[in-house]
C-alpha cells in the first residue's frame, strides 16, 4: 500500500483546516514576545536585549494616565499659558531633552502666543531609576534666551535637581521672564524646593514611562503614562 503523502490544504475539509489554524494561533500566543492588554502591558525582554542581564527579565507596565486624559490636559494647559502670559508678544519655549519632546510638541500647538522653540539637554538619571544627584547639561544645546520671555517645558518634576540646575543656567543668560511648565509633578520625591508655574498632573512616588519618558531609553513612544515595575 502506497503512503498517503502530504495532504493538500486545498483538499483538506473546512473543519480540519480550522483546527490546524487554531493550533497555530495558540502557538503564536504562547510564544509571542509581547502581550498587550487594555489596561496593563507586559513586555518580556530576552537576554539578548540587554547584555547585563544573564536571564530573562520581565517588566510590567501599568497604565497610570490614559492617552485621552493627557491630550485633554495638554489642551487645557495651552489655554492656561495663553491666558496667563497674554501680554507677551512672543514666547521662547525651551524643551528639556530628551523626555520633554512629545509633551512640548503637543503643548505649543495649543498655545496661541507666537512661539520660538529652543532645546536644552539635561539628565540626572542616566540608565538608573533613581536620580544620581548630579545633573549633566549638554552645552551643545544652549538656548538663546537673552532678553526673551521663556517657558521651560519639562516632562517630570520630581527631586527638583534638574529643573533647579537648568533655571540657574537660563538665568545666567538674562531672560526677560522665566516660567516653568511640567507634565508631571511628583512632590513626594522633592529634595530641592522648586515649583512649576503650570502643572499637568500630580502623581505618586512611582517610576513612570511613556509619552516621552523612558527607562534606559525604552518606552518613550507609548501614548499614555505608565508605572513601571520590574
Amino acid at each position: 500500500m502506497q503512503g498517503m503523502g502530504k495532504m493538500d490544504m486545498t483538499t483538506m475539509p473546512d473543519r480540519a483546516r480550522g483546527t490546524k489554524k487554531m493550533r497555530l494561533k495558540n502557538r503564536f500566543r504562547k510564544n509571542a514576545p509581547e502581550l498587550i492588554w487594555r489596561r496593563k502591558v507586559y513586555i518580556h525582554h530576552s537576554e539578548f536585549d540587554n547584555k547585563t542581564h544573564e536571564t530573562m527579565n520581565t517588566e510590567r507596565l501599568t497604565e497610570l494616565i490614559p492617552a485621552e486624559k493627557i491630550q485633554e490636559r495638554v489642551t487645557e494647559l495651552g489655554a492656561e499659558i495663553s491666558r496667563e502670559l497674554a501680554s507677551i508678544d512672543e514666547l521662547t519655549v525651551v524643551c528639556v531633552l530628551k523626555g520633554g519632546f512629545i509633551f512640548t510638541a503637543d503643548l505649543v500647538r495649543h498655545i496661541t502666543i507666537p512661539c520660538r522653540i529652543e532645546f536644552i539637554r539635561a539628565s540626572s538619571y542616566g540608565t538608573h531609576r533613581a536620580s544620581t544627584g548630579k545633573v549633566m547639561l549638554d552645552h551643545h544645546h544652549d538656548p538663546h534666551v537673552e532678553g526673551k520671555n521663556v517657558l521651560l517645558v519639562e516632562d517630570i518634576l520630581d527631586t527638583g535637581l534638574t529643573v533647579t540646575r537648568i533655571l540657574e543656567e537660563l538665568r545666567g543668560h538674562n531672560p526677560a521672564s522665566l516660567h516653568v511648565c511640567t507634565l508631571l509633578d511628583k512632590p513626594s520625591a522633592r529634595t530641592t524646593p522648586v515649583k512649576a508655574d503650570f502643572t499637568g498632573f500630580t502623581i505618586p512616588d512611582v517610576y513612570v514611562v511613556g509619552y516621552g519618558l523612558d527607562a534606559a531609553g525604552k518606552h518613550r513612544e507609548l501614548p499614555y503614562v505608565a508605572s513601571l515595575n520590574a
